[in-house]
């Protein structure tokens, strides 16, 4: 990253966003090799008091537990799978073959979900396949409340942008699936940002300059500016988060950043602080079980869900899994691969959601990565419990597959 790091004064949420997600990636593999060396195994949070003593960091110190806190939950999901008893990869390959009308029957049919009831995720859980590629990060109740409080509230400086389509167009932005009766809520809509995507037409035309979306113009008067300056801190752990679950993917999400630097767009992906290159905020908004278009499969998208609401599911069809969604729950799936939805809620809520585009980084000439696997880790387990913490989990026709073990 030296190009970055040796621009003249500039202090930029982006490189505080990376210095935070080498902290919690740090964090995550030494209490994870704590938590594997132990005959019996202790809550994560048993290691927290040690690693900030060896590693106090320069973070303010309410912050920094709070990273911690958020680590903690991330290693009870990694060491919690649920496993499928299927390839990703097989599936991926399948669902190129199949033909669009009959696709979800087909896969649904091919790679079955484990469960012979519908399952509800009420604790931090990973799904993995066959092969521990880890498919879906799923982590209710994951922010703390005034983290939550904080990413609602800074919607407000960009709620005047929100949008809603016609109806009958896409779903995206059809009226219908918005809630507009609510009061006192945030306005009902939806906004994409990005500060470096290509124009409607022109993803993959090799000439064609990156854009950033018109909100970056006049960042100030837009809304753009005061929301990132708030979004600081939530972003920075949004980037952590990241990192533990696919390093691969942040270190390839880096290298697009520092190829596609210039004089315009560097300022603005300077003020991001992202690794991502788009996110899309949806207020009050539902959403039909889908697949994403415009990322590569491998590639993560997170969700992030606030909002003064009491009770909430995401759906993964495929899977008949269900995941609780509660205020500040964050769920990071390969939305290219699985189908998930949210159903039409009569209080608001806010979803703010991270993503990549392919040709983004297809530009800036960096490598697609591959899924994330739990044997990414391997290293950091002892070889006798990596039956225990790489192979295990959750698995097809054992007894207690039911919705009372995923609590």
């Amino acid at each position: 990253m030296a190009l970055i790091a040796s621009t003249p004064g500039l202090s930029t949420n982006y490189m505080y966003s990376i210095d935070v997600a080498d902290y919690m990636a740090h964090a995550f593999t030494y209490i994870l090799n704590r938590q594997a060396c132990q005959v019996q195994p202790i809550a994560p949070e048993q290691y927290v008091n040690d690693y900030e003593r060896m590693y106090p960091g320069t973070m303010d110190p309410e912050f920094r537990k709070e990273c911690l806190a958020i680590v903690c939950t991330l290693v009870r999901a990694f060491v919690s799978p649920v496993r499928m008893p299927w390839d990703a990869h097989a599936m991926r390959q399948r669902m190129a073959e199949a033909r669009y009308r009959d696709r979800d029957d087909l896969l649904k049919q091919e790679f079955p979900s484990p469960f012979p009831t519908p399952t509800v995720i009420q604790t931090p859980r990973t799904i993995v396949d066959s092969e521990g590629r880890v498919l879906v990060w799923a982590i209710p109740g994951a922010l703390s409340n005034k983290r939550q409080q904080q990413i609602y509230k800074s919607a407000r400086h960009l709620q005047n942008h929100f949008v809603q389509g016609c109806e009958g167009g896409r779903w995206r932005t059809d009226p219908q699936y918005f809630n507009n009766k609510l009061v006192g809520a945030l306005r009902s809509g939806t906004l994409n940002l990005s500060p470096a995507w290509y124009s409607v037409g022109h993803r993959w035309a090799a000439a064609s300059p990156l854009r950033s979306t018109p909100l970056f113009k006049n960042p100030n008067k837009s809304g753009l500016g005061p929301w990132t300056e708030e979004m600081r801190d939530a972003h920075a752990i949004v980037s952590g988060m990241l990192y533990i679950m696919h390093p691969e993917l942040f270190e390839n999400a880096r290298e697009v950043v520092n190829n596609i630097w210039d004089n315009l767009l560097g300022p603005r992906l300077a003020m991001w602080g992202l690794p991502f290159t788009a996110a899309s905020l949806m207020s009050n908004r539902a959403s039909i079980n889908h697949r994403d278009k415009g990322g590569w499969h491998t590639m993560l998208d997170m969700l992030v869900t606030t909002g003064p609401y009491s009770r909430s599911y995401l759906t993964l069809p495929d899977l008949d899994i269900s995941v609780d969604y509660r205020p500040g729950t964050v769920v990071s799936l390969y939305g290219g691969l699985i189908r998930h939805g949210v159903g039409i809620m009569s209080e608001a809520r806010l979803c703010n959601a991270y993503y990549f585009r392919d040709s983004v980084m297809a530009r800036a000439d960096v490598e697609y990565p591959d899924y994330m696997s739990q044997h990414f880790y391997s290293s950091y387990v002892p070889v006798r419990h990596q039956e225990h913490y790489l192979g295990g989990g959750l698995r097809a026709g054992e007894a207690g597959n039911s919705a009372s073990d995923l609590r």
